[in-house]
């Protein structure tokens, strides 16, 4: 007789389950905490002199955090500097509740924040050598710019704010008083800003940037400024774009006050896309940047660590450029979820991929590249994901023309399957609208793919258009591919 001993299964479960909780601390950490990229050392940025410097933030505190050395070196460099500020930071509830004491704050405590944080930015801007005479508050809503490019863009569909429960700007001292909070208006503003100070370099959000306020701050800056270029205006044609980062939740790294550190790109931007490069600042400057940052005592106490990660020994900015849509004979792309027809075509658009916990988990919703075409009359576009498209993701194509020779129409295009089915709107509504397409629209999904094409009359022929995506679950958005202005060639003959 041959005695076997009993197997114990439960130790070969215990340790798969140590196994599997190792593996997942292991890649939350490197979630939260990634290791630093290992790249070839940054260009090195070379400022205007004598020139005009504008720096565009979407918040009080940002100009310092994303530009606040460039400011300083820009003055030596005897620049005309200006700092523009979108909003005053009115929406922070942890801050103002904390400021003044209020459990449940009220609108004028919120208003109230608002020039707390007007006077931090001017005491901060101070410490690094610019005057309040070269500091200008705009007093959009804060959390609200986003609203004011996707929902309220005319002006008498105003965004109401859920802080200072106001549709108009309750400022004493912005640019104009009582703005109306719509896009239109944001635009007049930084676009008469623009022409007025005729800049050499405009410095301002990357659209990468994971903030509503920020993203939409490039939109609007960069919209600007291509309607100035396509006007014709002189000196918009050779202005410079520098774009600094501040929100993303893997960056900085490591955080925490370092001012012998460099600050590196994280490393989901280290795309063909973006040109990065360094600003160096010497150890006096960082320490002034530093002090400049603790002026900030409304947010010092919630954000110390995160905040101070930027005094570090330089500056990054971004280069992005405009990606253009491929020119391509009439039949070359049909609309039928295959990408045979691609071939030779490069992406305008790249987005980071696994780059948060829901984007890992849905690869159907996890966005990765966007193509671009046009024929004489039609606009082609090529979206991919990371995996196979489910039918619980539906995708949003956001599309606003710029220089439009007929009437420019903003659409919203949702697509989603099964079906597929397509459904359109006039962009800048809350919600609500959808339609049916018109005739000459068509969709198809296949595998990791979405193909659409519409035709350019329904946008107005436009010579431009800034294209966003985003892919959704219910309410839940998935991912957001950050907007662009993406250029459509004109055609031989047109």
């Amino acid at each position: 007789m041959v005695l076997r001993r009993k197997v114990d299964g439960g130790w070969i479960k215990r340790l798969l389950v140590v196994v599997l909780v190792g593996i997942l601390v292991f890649d939350l950490y490197e979630y939260f905490f990634p290791s630093a990229p290992r790249l070839a050392p940054l260009p090195e940025l070379t400022l205007p002199s004598g020139g005009s410097v504008v720096v565009v933030a979407p918040h009080s505190d940002d100009e310092i955090l994303g530009a606040g050395g460039l400011v300083k070196r820009a003055l030596e460099a005897h620049n005309q500097v200006t700092v523009v500020l979108v909003t005053n930071g009115d929406g922070f509830t942890i801050a103002t509740e904390r400021w003044f004491r209020h459990l449940r704050p009220s609108p004028a405590d919120y208003e109230n924040l608002g020039y707390v944080r007007q006077q931090e930015s001017t005491k901060a801007l101070g410490i690094m050598g610019l005057s309040p005479e070269q500091i200008i508050f705009l007093g959009y809503p804060d959390r609200g710019v986003s609203q004011l490019w996707d929902n309220h863009w005319a002006d008498n569909h105003p965004y109401l704010s859920r802080y200072t429960r106001s549709t108009r700007s309750p400022y004493r001292n912005g640019l104009h008083r009582g703005t109306v909070y719509a896009g239109e208006s944001l635009l007049r503003d930084l676009t008469e800003v623009l022409r007025d100070k005729k800049p050499d370099l405009v410095v301002y959000p990357h659209p990468n940037d994971a903030h509503v306020d920020h993203w939409a701050t490039y939109n609007f800056v960069a919209y600007a400024l291509d309607e100035l270029r396509r006007e014709g205006v002189p000196w918009a044609d050779h202005t410079r774009e520098w774009l600094y980062l501040v929100h993303r939740g893997d960056w900085p790294t490591p955080k925490g006050l370092r001012p012998h550190a460099s600050l590196l790109p994280p490393p989901a931007l280290l795309t063909p896309l973006t040109n990065w490069g360094s600003l160096p600042l010497d150890p006096a400057t960082v320490a002034q940047k530093e002090r400049a940052i603790l002026a900030y005592k409304s947010q010092i106490t919630v954000l110390r660590r995160f905040l101070v990660s930027f005094a570090r020994q330089n500056e990054l900015f971004g280069e992005v450029g405009h990606p253009t849509a491929v020119a391509v004979p009439p039949g070359r792309i049909t609309v039928d979820g295959q990408i045979g027809d691609w071939a030779g075509i490069e992406p305008v658009l790249n987005d980071p991929a696994k780059d948060t916990i829901i984007r890992e988990m849905e690869a159907g919703g996890d966005l990765l590249q966007l193509f671009a075409a046009r024929d004489p009359d039609r606009l082609y576009l090529r979206l991919d994901v990371r995996g196979s498209v489910p039918a619980f993701v539906t995708y949003l194509i956001r599309l606003r023309p710029l220089a439009a020779r007929g009437a420019a129409r903003p659409l919203d295009l949702l697509a989603e399957i099964p079906g597929p089915t397509l459904r359109l709107r006039e962009a800048n509504q809350v919600s609500g609208g959808w339609a049916p397409p018109p005739p000459g629209m068509a969709v198809a999904f296949a595998d990791r793919t979405l193909e659409l094409s519409l035709p350019l009359e329904l946008l107005g022929r436009p010579e431009e258009v800034f294209v966003g995506v985003e892919s959704w679950f219910t309410r839940v958005q998935i991912d957001r591919m950050a907007w662009r202005p993406i250029i459509l060639p004109r055609l031989a003959g047109q």
